[in-house]
């Protein structure tokens, strides 16, 4: 268990207090639809991280034994300069992750949502880590142990939870200098042109002052990519750049691979071509739910972060790979199958069928000794409330409001 799996009741936790806040400032900056992509990218990118790990953590550890060049003292000193390196790596890693196309397909899936609030911090690539790790390997060579980065880089990761937010304008002038914060990060994430891949920091904003690509917050941003698609659905927002690279590279030469590969998006678009991905703008689509459809597709997100967490919480360290393999195979098609309750599909009924068989078998196979009357009941209740799907349907359209709380 790391301590960004730690963390997640506290995330929730604060999302909590800014749906609170805005509510108390008359101000709709969640739809649900919006957060449950956010929150699913996020499960997405944790679920795969626990088979991701066993390639980052294992190169780094390895290095780390068999390679490393100094036996570094556990002291401060070594830790604050441990604590610098990882910001300092972070720092290229997300500036080339914004410069080179295969990078960014890693993490253009933070970037999609149009919205800027704390569940847009949750929304992570879950093949960032995996394409970032070489910048990072460094320290392993130069004896930093690899508990004491895989603590850090945690540390470092938990700090920028708190920045995607609108609710704090500006921190002093001083903490604004030195530390990245939620005006330097909104910055960030905008695609107004003098924003576009600026401020790249992860804790600490120096990095941007030293290295010339720091940009303050003047003018209104207006935050998401520039080719968009509609979608709510985690995992195809997760394949769809993926897919649009490999049809660009099957159009094209070998010769001019690499260049379709390392080049940046902006020439990508210069030449006329896209790695699509993200949303169209509020003004241009929304999806509209029906008051029961809402309260049906909330309750059923909710319940599968349950599933969830008892499997992070409960059984993950007691599981073998091929076990936590079926799990996460079984939590990401449930998040695919919820995220057709956004989107107005006509095979509604089939896709929510799948879906309960997938719960019952979570159930079953979370179970130690088989509940059969447990598990009869949780069928019956999910197949029961499956009018509500059926009946009522999900309108991708621009004459309603979104469902925003």
């Amino acid at each position: 268990m790391n301590i960004i799996q730690l963390s997640v009741p506290i995330f929730f936790l604060l999302i909590l207090v800014e749906l609170g806040w805005a509510w108390f400032k008359h101000k709709r900056i969640y739809s649900l639809s919006d957060a449950f992509a956010n929150i699913g990218c996020g499960i997405t990118e944790q679920l795969s991280g626990l088979l991701v790990k066993v390639v980052t953590v294992g190169a780094y550890s390895y290095i780390y034994i068999h390679y490393s060049l100094f036996d570094l003292p556990d002291s401060w000193l070594i830790g604050f300069l441990l604590f610098l390196s990882i910001d300092f790596s972070y720092y290229w890693a997300h500036r080339m992750s914004h410069r080179i196309n295969l990078l960014w397909i890693g993490h253009i899936v933070h970037h999609q949502s149009e919205s800027y609030n704390l569940s847009v911090a949750l929304r992570q690539g879950a093949l960032q880590k995996l394409f970032t790790l070489p910048f990072f390997l460094w320290m392993a060579f130069m004896g930093f142990q690899d508990t004491w980065f895989l603590f850090i880089y945690a540390l470092n990761t938990l700090y920028q939870f708190w920045i995607h937010t609108e609710s704090i304008r500006f921190m002093p002038k001083w903490f604004e200098f030195i530390f990245n914060s939620p005006s330097h990060h909104r910055v960030h994430h905008g695609r107004n042109q003098q924003y576009i891949d600026k401020n790249h920091g992860g804790s600490l904003i120096i990095w941007d002052r030293i290295f010339g690509t720091f940009e303050p917050e003047k003018e209104r941003v207006v935050y998401g990519v520039s080719q968009k698609s509609t979608t709510w659905n985690p995992i195809y927002a997760h394949w769809l750049p993926i897919k649009d690279l490999i049809q660009l590279l099957k159009g094209m030469p070998m010769k001019r691979w690499l260049r379709i590969l390392f080049y940046s998006p902006s020439w990508l678009h210069q030449q006329g071509y896209y790695l699509k991905s993200g949303v169209k703008l509020k003004s241009e689509y929304q999806s509209y739910m029906p008051k029961p459809l809402f309260l049906y597709a909330l309750i059923h997100f909710i319940f599968l972060l349950g599933l969830i967490s008892f499997f992070l919480f409960g059984i993950l360290g007691t599981s073998d790979i091929f076990r936590i393999s079926g799990f996460v195979i079984l939590f990401v098609l449930q998040l695919a199958l919820i995220a057709q309750l956004f989107m107005n599909r006509s095979y509604i009924l089939s896709t929510e069928f799948i879906r309960i068989l997938l719960v019952t078998v979570c159930i079953y196979l979370f179970l130690d000794e088989v509940q059969f009357e447990l598990l009869a009941m949780a069928l019956f209740f999910q197949i029961l409330f499956t009018w509500i799907p059926i009946h009522f349907k999900t309108q991708s359209i621009t004459v309603h409001p979104t469902n925003a709380v």
